[in-house]
C-alpha cells in the first residue's frame, strides 16, 4: 500500500514501526522476515541483537516507531518490496538487470540521465569542502573557494564529514563501511547454464552479522575472459574492521557448497548406475527363462 501510490488503501497502523515489529504483528515467521530482508529488500545491517534486520537494540521497540540509526522501517521494507515485485518480468525472469563492460556503465549511465535532468558538470576540478547546515549539505567548495550550492553530497567512505554531518533527515549510516572482494575464478561456485553462469546471492548473516552479497559473472558481460569467471562479494562492516574476517568465510561457505554439490552429484551418479546394472540383470534373467520355457515347449 505504502508503494501504490495510485489508490492505496488506509495503510496499517504499523507501518510507522520497524520491519521486525511490522512483521511480527502480521504473524510472519522469523525466517520469512529474514528472508524478505536479506534477499529481497537487501537490507545490508546493522542488526538487531536477535539476529534479524531491524533496530539495533538501543532503538525503540517494535511497536515504539522507527529503530535507530541503521535500522529497517516497515515503510523503507514494503517499498522495496513492492519495487522488487514489480520490476519481475519486466525484463527477463528476475529483477535483475546487469549492465556490460562491468560496474564502470553505471556512472556513465548516470552521467548521461544526469545531463538529460539539466545535471551541471564541472571538469577539471576537485571538491575541497562541504558546507552543512543543520545537519545535510547546502554546498560545496572548490581549491579556489568557489562555492557551488547543493542539495545532495556523494562522497566515498574516505572523505572525513563534519561532526554534524549525517545527524539530521537524509544522512547516512556513519561508522560504517563497505567490505569487498574479488575473486578470479576457474569454475562457477554460484550455478548457472553452460551457456550463461550470471548469478546473484545473498548469504544470510549468524546471528548479530551481516549478510554478505555475492555476484557472479562470466564473459557474456564482457567483465572477464572467456573461460574465467569474476566473483565479487560485498558486506557492510563497522568502520576499522578486518575485511577478511567477514569475507573470507563467506568464501568458504560457498566453495564448502559447491563441494558438497559434487559430492552428492557423484554419489546420484553411483546410484543410478548402480540400478541399470540390477535391472540389465533382471531383464538378462527374465530372458533365460523365456528360453528355457520355449525349449520345454518345442520338446
Amino acid at each position: 500500500a505504502a508503494a501504490a501510490p495510485d489508490a492505496p488503501p488506509v495503510p496499517p497502523p504499523q507501518i510507522g514501526s520497524s520491519f521486525a515489529g511490522f512483521c511480527e504483528a502480521s504473524r510472519l515467521s522469523p525466517a520469512l522476515r529474514d528472508m524478505a530482508a536479506y534477499a529481497i529488500v537487501h537490507h545490508p545491517g546493522p542488526f538487531a541483537a536477535g539476529g534479524h534486520a531491524g533496530g539495533q537494540a538501543g532503538g525503540e521497540d517494535a511497536d515504539g516507531g522507527e529503530g535507530d540509526e541503521g535500522g529497517l522501517t516497515a515503510r523503507d521494507a514494503i517499498v522495496a518490496v513492492c519495487r522488487h515485485l514489480r520490476s519481475l518480468g519486466r525484463y527477463g525472469p528476475t529483477a535483475y538487470l546487469l549492465p556490460l563492460y562491468g560496474a564502470s556503465e553505471l556512472p556513465q549511465a548516470f552521467c548521461r540521465l544526469c545531463a538529460v535532468w539539466g545535471g551541471t558538470y564541472m571538469l577539471a576540478q576537485r571538491a575541497h569542502a562541504l558546507r552543512v547546515d543543520g545537519g545535510r549539505a547546502v554546498a560545496v567548495e572548490d581549491g579556489a573557494g568557489r562555492r557551488i550550492g547543493c542539495e545532495w553530497a556523494v562522497l566515498g567512505s574516505e572523505a572525513a564529514l563534519p561532526a554534524e554531518a549525517g545527524e539530521g533527515a537524509g544522512g547516512g549510516v556513519r561508522g560504517r563501511e563497505v567490505a569487498r572482494c574479488v575473486a578470479v575464478l576457474d569454475g562457477p561456485l554460484l550455478g548457472g547454464s553452460p551457456e550463461e553462469q550470471l548469478s546473484f546471492a545473498t548469504l544470510l548473516p549468524p546471528a548479530g552479522g551481516a549478510p554478505v552479497f555475492a555476484l557472479q559473472l562470466d564473459a557474456t558481460c564482457c567483465a572477464c575472459p572467456s573461460g574465467l569467471l569474476l566473483l565479487h562479494l560485498s558486506a557492510e562492516v563497522a568502520s576499522g574492521s578486518d575485511p577478511r574476517a567477514v569475507l573470507e568465510p563467506a568464501l568458504a561457505r560457498l566453495r564448502a557448497l559447491v563441494e558438497r554439490g559434487a559430492a552428492c552429484g557423484q554419489a546420484q551418479r553411483g546410484e543410478g548406475e548402480g540400478e541399470s546394472e540390477s535391472e540389465g540383470g533382471s531383464e538378462s534373467d527374465t530372458d533365460a527363462e523365456e528360453d528355457r520355457k520355449g525349449e520345454g515347449e518345442e520338446r
